[in-house]
């Protein structure tokens, strides 16, 4: 039992009847005995709760497989007509990116409006194989180095980086000869999407 002992002690005459108080003396051990033993009971609960949580948020791994190893751009064609004019009837909006002079580049946006990027395409030209494996070493690589992405290998092309960030958006990126291409999407269906539309690189898995 919690209550110990039970004292009535009569209250001072302030008023014309006095009513008697009642003072309980606890047992403080038995007290602190429930508390532990009902906390014990609550502990499977918690765990549960804690267990449930970060399966919740735990994200699959990457799990995608690559064959780079695909005829690249033929000489002369022009970049712009190296992107699908649209991919799942999102229509293409095209960019020039700012690169250096030994190098040229463009990139599509596809999205379901003006604004939204559920896709988007890079793709770079150097002018020679040196150049271009120089700019993927010293600035596009580096990029995923940030402990935000989580990275998977890619065994069977040493330069490449496939990726996802925080937001699930997954990312792949990679250099073969004078060329560097750079997809990604918002989620896995939509990435798995612009890799089947890009004629640079087989899904494999």
């Amino acid at each position: 039992m919690f209550i110990q002992r039970v004292f009535y002690v009569a209250q001072p005459a302030l008023n014309k009847y006095p009513v008697p108080l009642i003072i309980l003396v606890f047992n403080l051990d038995q007290v602190k005995n429930d508390v532990i033993i009902e906390v014990m009971k609550l502990c499977p609960v918690f765990l549960s709760v804690i267990i449930f949580s970060l399966i919740s948020c735990a994200k699959p791994p990457l799990a995608h497989h690559f064959d780079f190893d695909v005829m690249l751009p033929m000489g002369g064609v022009r970049i712009s007509e190296i992107f699908p004019y649209q991919i799942k009837k999102m229509q293409q909006r095209l960019t020039k990116l700012d690169l250096p002079e030994n190098m040229f580049g463009m990139k599509a946006f596809y999205g379901k409006d003006e604004k939204s990027e559920e896709i988007t395409m890079a793709v770079i030209q150097a002018k020679k194989a040196e150049d271009a494996e120089e700019y993927y070493e010293s600035e596009m690589e580096p990029l995923f180095l940030d402990k935000k992405f989580v990275k998977s290998p890619v065994d069977n092309w040493e330069k490449s980086v496939y990726s996802r960030d925080e937001d699930g958006r997954q990312y792949l990126v990679w250099n073969n000869q004078a060329w560097i291409i750079e997809l990604s999407a918002s989620d896995d269906v939509y990435f798995q999407t612009v890799v089947q539309a890009c004629r640079f690189v087989d899904l494999i898995d």
